[in-house]
């Protein structure tokens, strides 16, 4: 059950932080927070067991649940690490093959980093529909906490920032209570079950951003079957993950779940604390650039470092963009003379970037100008160049096309955005009889 603080405790707690406080007569080091999600963050972790309430139901309202939060010790209840408080909240949901603290470890992991996550433990007897409703009572759970004087966690919940997650049957479950809710800004999906009717042709209907993790040694929810076709359906901002050697229980603690792909004759299956590692990396950032507006994360989804890690593969689509409207002062020019190009650019992204022309082309005659820096912006900001393009000599009279591609970059090198084509038509007339 839910620890509850009497008045003794707070009496003592307030002692505790004054002969604290008088203690400190030097000062300490100051933390160094690792930058790699996939290290353990920088807080303690405790655990509490909890009961959630789901009012939406009519029956079987009431479920067991464990809080995973930021803390000053880890020990069961121990008193919540306020320094960082209030933390965005998550409710995660159990597949059909692991009972709700089969997933410590993961869920420890993304609580280190600054949140209050909640397990919760419907039946499985339970509809998805029934335990969607569950995830969202999860929900519920952080928002009466966060107001009530007794809890553990009052005033530690912000209850402005929240997100839905869920393995297998669970993971089905947060895809339709984010559908449903619109107090979710992110969604984290790990190896989703899809239930009939199918949710891939209503997935445009959640708001928040979407990770879907699956592993290509998965034979219970494929990720070709299953993963991609919701992914498909999603709206940017969106990414899926595929762990190379990944399985259907590899998310949960050792000894809990399927057997997963053993006799499936799948090569490179891997070991589950390295599955784990894996996808803690990328639902710890996922949920640092979602709820906490961390744009050092974002590589990790969209790009940059998501590129380069070799254990999986990610497919995204940021929702980030670059406008650029071309405009050409003329529309009949000769061969060897100079066009002035304008160039109106708009930075749609959330990130101060470099804006560089990769190429202008008079097609199909070749580039002539590669990768030229041409401005730095901010986020929504807009400016306009002058960029002068020369028509090669030699090039045939008749209607050419000069072709323009641009990019945004950001200055850490994190992402990039490309405009893919601009074009524009110009008639070239070499002015012989």
């Amino acid at each position: 059950m839910t620890h509850r603080w009497t008045e003794s405790d707070l009496v003592a707690r307030w002692l505790a932080i004054v002969i604290v406080s008088s203690a400190m007569a030097a000062p300490t080091a100051a933390f160094e927070f690792p930058r790699s999600p996939e290290e353990p963050g920088p807080y303690i972790v405790a655990r509490s067991e909890v009961t959630v309430v789901n009012e939406r139901r009519l029956f079987f309202k009431s479920m067991d649940g464990i809080v995973y939060y930021p803390a000053t010790e880890a020990v069961p209840d121990a008193p919540v690490d306020r320094s960082g408080a209030p933390y965005p909240g998550f409710s995660f949901g159990h597949g059909m093959s692991g009972p709700v603290d089969s997933y410590d470890d993961l869920l420890s992991h993304i609580a280190s980093w600054g949140y209050v996550v909640v397990s919760v433990g419907y039946s499985d007897a339970s509809t998805v529909s029934q335990a969607a409703g569950d995830l969202q009572a999860g929900l519920d759970f952080f928002e009466a906490e966060s107001v009530d004087l007794s809890s553990i966690w009052y005033a530690s919940v912000d209850t402005r920032r929240f997100a839905l997650g869920g393995h297998s049957y669970g993971g089905a479950a947060s895809l339709l209570g984010s559908m449903r809710d619109d107090r979710v800004d992110a969604v984290v999906t790990v190896s989703a079950f899809d239930p009939v009717p199918s949710l891939a042709g209503r997935m445009d209907e959640i708001d928040g951003a979407v990770l879907m993790i699956g592993g290509n040694c998965d034979a219970v929810t494929p990720l070709r079957w299953i993963q991609r076709p919701l992914y498909d359906g999603a709206e940017a901002p969106r990414a899926l993950l595929k762990i190379d050697g990944g399985t259907h229980s590899g998310y949960q603690d050792d000894g809990e779940g399927l057997a997963d792909a053993q006799g499936t004759g799948c090569p490179g299956e891997i070991e589950r604390s390295l599955q784990r590692r894996i996808s803690g990396l990328y639902i710890a950032a996922h949920l640092d650039l979602h709820l906490k507006g961390n744009e050092e994360r974002r590589s990790y989804l969209y790009g940059g470092r998501s590129a380069d890690d070799l254990r999986a593969g990610m497919s995204w689509e940021s929702g980030d963009r670059l406008d650029v409207v071309m405009r050409l002062d003329g529309e009949v020019v000769r061969g060897g003379d100079s066009v002035p190009v304008k160039l109106e650019l708009h930075n749609r992204t959330t990130a101060t970037g470099r804006v560089d022309l990769v190429r202008m082309d008079v097609a199909p005659a070749g580039p002539s100008r590669r990768d030229v820096p041409l401005a730095v912006l901010g986020p929504e900001q807009s400016t306009e160049i002058l960029h002068v393009q020369r028509i090669p000599d030699g090039v045939p009279d008749g209607v050419w096309r000069v072709e323009m591609q641009a990019r945004i970059v950001t200055m850490d090198d994190a992402f990039s955005v490309s405009k893919i084509f601009e074009h524009r038509e110009i008639r070239i007339e070499s002015g012989k009889p």
